[in-house]
């Protein structure tokens, strides 16, 4: 299990930041006034058939890679396309499971203000053999 665990962190380290890099890009100044916010993701883990000790280290991890994204000063449309960017990049680097996993693993992601608002959730549920988001 700790092996399964090691490559999941591993690959999720990479694939956020292959997010970071990729996300780059300017707002428009044209048209009406847009409004600024300081955004940021966090994930919850739970199934798998990790131990409760397990899932904290992972969401622990998951969530200090997470931070990393910058967020601040975004719209509210930017910080959501970055959040369906994350959900879809998690979606395909398990589309087809993972191996070893004795019960489902769900990730659940969620893009807040850092007020405290919540703005967006998905799920993401981790199968043996596939990954489905909903």
């Amino acid at each position: 299990m700790k092996k399964l665990f090691n490559y999941f962190l591993m690959l999720t380290i990479a694939l956020v930041g292959v997010v970071s890099l990729s996300s780059c890009g300017s707002d428009s100044e044209d048209g009406p006034e847009i409004l600024y916010d300081d955004y940021y993701l966090s994930i919850k883990v739970s199934g798998g058939g990790l131990n409760a000790q397990e899932l904290e280290d992972f969401e622990n991890s998951l969530n200090s890679e997470l931070s990393n994204d910058d967020l601040y000063g975004k719209t509210k449309e930017g910080a959501i396309a970055k959040f369906d960017q994350q959900v879809y990049v998690l979606k395909s680097a398990f589309a087809n499971g993972m191996e070893g996993l004795k019960e489902n693993l769900i990730l659940t992601l969620y893009l807040k203000t850092t007020s405290g608002k919540d703005i967006k959730s998905m799920r993401i549920t981790i199968s043996d053999k596939n990954c489905t988001i909903g």
